[in-house]
């Protein structure tokens, strides 16, 4: 669908340190607390909405949320664009473009050895390299106290609700594993058959909620969280971005930085603060702790 432009609006002028999509969420991210409030619901709803935001036109998404198509170009000024279509069209290009992400990921490395076995040597130590830097990083920089103010949470709750989109998912999965060997009852919102709303409505006042949240974000476990933080539900969560929106909603909010190389990003470090987790409310559990 083309969108239409104000005649107030020129259709280029990106600032030049957001490249994409998932920058430009990132950027709305960081920014949104300094926002006054009719941008901050803008900016909650493009956080929330992306795939809506880049489809439909300024008319059309001032309407869905309820503000003048003025406020719209005011919120793109006030990101840095010449206006609203600008992020439109990096919203656009990340919901329709991403089809072969990791093949140039992969692309990027290097491909100058003709032994097939020194080159996936040379690949091997640059991630066990960059892996064992970012466990190191993460030992030093482990806030022990949010730690256990999460496993204190955990152990007072009935039911643990575990949740992870993409990247994050196989960790919840990994943790609800760890959770189900001792005594407590986990719930995975896997969002299996679209029934992740069901799930989350099993969980009631004092129950826990475990977010694992990365960039670039997913906007239902934003949504999740929300819901579940205002019916009582104690939200913990694991992200690397502690002062984004989904911390507004979280009792405890435990940062952790994996390791990126070539945008191909680790799970190492979080599996590790899993760990920590899972066998630190075991033993509380066991009056160990």
């Amino acid at each position: 669908m083309k969108t239409p432009t104000t005649n107030d609006e020129p259709s280029d002028a990106i600032p030049a340190h957001i490249k994409n999509g998932d920058g430009l969420i990132n950027q709305i991210r960081l920014q949104r607390n300094t926002l006054p409030k009719r941008l901050k619901t803008i900016a909650d709803f493009i956080i929330e909405q992306p795939i809506i935001v880049a489809l439909h036109s300024i008319p059309e998404l001032a309407k869905l949320m309820e503000v003048p198509p003025s406020t719209l170009v005011r919120f793109g000024k006030a990101l840095g664009f010449s206006g609203f279509v600008p992020m439109q069209k990096l919203l656009r290009d990340k919901a329709t473009g991403t089809k072969d992400v990791y093949q140039k990921r992969i692309s990027n490395f290097p491909q100058q050895e003709d032994d097939a076995e020194i080159a996936l040597g040379h690949i091997a130590e640059a991630f066990f390299s960059s892996n064992i830097n970012a466990l190191q990083s993460a030992r030093s920089e482990i806030r022990l106290d949010q730690v256990h103010s999460a496993i204190k949470d955990m152990s007072r709750a009935s039911v643990i609700g575990i949740m992870g989109h993409k990247r994050a998912f196989p960790l919840a999965s990994y943790l609800f594993y760890g959770l189900s060997q001792i005594d407590c009852r986990p719930l995975l919102i896997d969002s299996l058959g679209g029934m992740e709303q069901s799930q989350v409505n099993m969980l009631r006042s004092g129950d826990v909620l475990i977010v694992i949240s990365f960039a670039p974000y997913s906007s239902t476990s934003l949504s999740i969280a929300s819901q579940a933080f205002h019916k009582g539900v104690r939200v913990i969560v694991l992200t690397d971005d502690p002062t984004g929106a989904i911390s507004e909603v979280s009792h405890v909010t435990i940062p952790i930085y994996d390791a990126n190389l070539h945008d191909i990003r680790s799970i190492a470090a979080t599996a590790t603060l899993i760990q920590v987790l899972f066998v630190g409310l075991g033993m509380s559990l066991s009056n160990n702790l």
